[in-house]
């Protein structure tokens, strides 16, 4: 019985935490976490800014 008890305890935790969550824009995680940079190869030939992929990727000087 207890160990039900504390199962069902933990899972109304987990769902009462998850509806107190709020929500983040795009803008509040880039605030926090930076922005991703594309690093892939093919970035250098769909359009991307190939300088700042050359100068990040290669650790060129600018």
């Amino acid at each position: 019985m207890t160990a039900l008890a504390m199962a069902l305890g933990l899972a109304c935790a987990s769902s009462w935490a998850a509806e107190l969550a709020k929500p983040l824009t795009l803008d509040q995680l880039q605030q926090q976490n930076g922005k991703a940079i594309d690093t892939r190869p093919s970035a250098f030939y769909n359009g991307w800014p190939q300088t700042l992929n050359a100068l990040l990727v290669m650790n060129l000087p600018p």
